[in-house]
């Protein structure tokens, strides 16, 4: 019997035994899993870190950044950054690989870098920097919208129309839908924010406006007395009477009326200084102001309800950045430029990759 009891015994301690190396191994399993996933864990913030910090490079140095490969050493572990320019039929782009290492743990991101150029987020279809007097007599439009944001180039949209603080944003939609805009009807004033899209600024908004107004008035009075040809001073003139060969530019309007009749366009930038005004007495099929619209302290835009007068799906104002951008040599901060990362992907390479 005592030999059984011992038997017994030693059976049940073998297994403990078996149980507690069992016990052991599975922990250290776990233990080398959670090793296996904090290294991968590090390996991968390393790329994110350094891929960010490559990004960055590229948009201080687009213009020079040629082809470049950095190492280092990165928290607890190793990085990789290559930088590989190439010039293609659209520009330059940046084709840009980060690898952060942490034991034998590798991850690599990658993707392409690109610039675009756009037009100045100032502009919109209409820009107002200071309060400003819409008459739009009789609704003003019919047969489509009378001021579009949406541009006509294909870059970004904009807002129909921009307003300073404290305006009232809603009497505006009305005045250009003859006295009241019902939301369920088609809109005369479009643009990326939907609707009616007449908007106003924040205060701190309109500081910077402001300021921006200011050096374009500087610098397109600036070009008039260096006699730049693509500026025409206007201080009381009819868009009818300028030729075909006559009507782009920028349009400096100033101390006199700018009058638009019938379907008569001025393609580029059309500037209205203190003390201008402009008046659309017709639309006809045309975007008049093909480009963009810009009113500075206290000019007045009006739109008169002659019998003639009939959008017929036209616009009186279109922005249109590819119009705008033609004038970037008179008027450089017409031009914004944006960097755009594309083909981004990521992976955990493999040893010997």
């Amino acid at each position: 019997m005592g030999k059984y009891i011992l038997l017994v015994v030693f059976a049940a301690a073998a297994g403990l035994a078996a149980l507690g190396a069992q016990s052991n191994s599975t922990a250290q399993d776990s233990s080398a899993e959670r090793s296996e996933r904090q290294g991968v864990v590090i390996a991968r913030q390393i790329a994110r870190s350094v891929f960010n910090d490559g990004v960055s490079e590229v948009e201080r140095t687009f213009d020079t950044i040629g082809d470049t490969v950095k190492e280092g050493t990165h928290e607890q572990g190793t990085y990789r950054l290559q930088f590989d320019a190439a010039s293609t039929g659209g520009g330059k782009t940046v084709d840009l690989t980060a690898e952060g290492t942490y034991g034998e743990h590798t991850y690599q991101i990658q993707a392409s870098v690109r610039k675009d150029t756009t037009v100045s987020s100032v502009f919109n279809a209409i820009t107002a920097s200071t309060p400003v007097n819409f008459s739009v007599q009789g609704g003003g439009c019919s047969g489509g919208p009378c001021v579009s944001g949406l541009d006509a180039g294909g870059r970004t949209d904009r807002h129909g129309i921009t307003l300073p603080h404290g305006e009232d944003a809603g009497a505006v939609c009305d005045e250009f839908h003859g006295g009241s805009y019902d939301s369920n009807t088609e809109t005369n004033v479009e643009g990326t924010g939907g609707g009616c899209d007449v908007q106003v600024r924040t205060s701190a908004h309109d500081d910077w406006v402001e300021d921006q107004m200011d050096q374009m008035g500087q610098t397109i009075q600036d070009a008039i007395a260096a006699g730049d040809s693509d500026v025409t001073e206007c201080t009381g003139c009819d868009l009818k009477n300028f030729s075909d060969s006559q009507n782009d530019g920028i349009l400096y309007v100033t101390n006199g009326e700018f009058t638009v009749s019938g379907d008569r366009q001025w393609n580029g930038l059309v500037f209205v200084a203190n003390g201008g005004t402009i008046r659309f007495n017709g639309g006809g099929d045309s975007r008049n102001i093909n480009g963009g619209l810009v009113l500075q302290d206290w000019a007045t835009y009006e739109q008169d309800s002659k019998d003639e007068f009939s959008m017929n799906g036209g616009n009186a104002v279109k922005f249109n950045s590819d119009q705008l951008l033609k004038y970037i040599g008179t008027l450089p901060s017409i031009e914004s430029t944006t960097t755009v990362v594309t083909d981004r992907n990521s992976r955990l390479l493999r040893a010997g990759e």
